[in-house]
């Protein structure tokens, strides 16, 4: 994997589009930043965002340290499937905020222990999420074990 590592422009105009998406930086002025060609962001080496179109997604190691994403919360039973990339349905859905978008980022978090195993991207509102009783609600755009995870 290629990787480019970013200069003081590039860093400035890619942290304000970052404070723009997300409300929040990822890096300070020391870290290390370097982007690859597949368009995964790294900084000081671990994994922090991925380019998915047009859209930069945050990497679970990133919400780990800090989840900053709305949540989606599972039940145990969802948890094996979601972890295999399957997307989310609703009849695995616990509790959600109600606030959430369509096509909006989310984090998708087990029920016991609150952390984040997924990122996805929601299909529906959180509020038309809520009246639904089957189907699918959320796109699993990264998960626990995939390909970035293991980086």
């Amino acid at each position: 994997m290629k990787t480019k590592r970013l200069n003081k422009n590039e860093l400035k105009e890619l942290d304000s589009v970052l404070v723009r998406e997300f409300g929040r930086s990822f890096f300070g002025r020391k870290d290390r930043v370097e982007l690859s060609q597949e368009g995964l962001l790294t900084v000081n080496g671990s994994p922090c965002l991925f380019r998915l179109g047009e859209k930069w997604v945050p990497s679970l190691k990133a919400l780990l340290e800090d989840n900053f994403l709305k949540k989606v919360v599972v039940d145990m039973p969802a948890v094996p499937f979601i972890a295999k990339g399957a997307d989310l349905m609703r009849p695995g859905i616990v509790e959600l905020d109600e606030s959430i978008a369509k096509d909006e980022l989310v984090a998708i978090v087990d029920e016991t222990h609150r952390k984040p195993i997924a990122v996805g991207q929601t299909l529906l509102s959180g509020q038309e999420i809520k009246v639904q009783d089957k189907g699918k609600m959320v796109r699993n755009l990264h998960f626990v074990g995939d390909r970035l995870w293991n980086l």
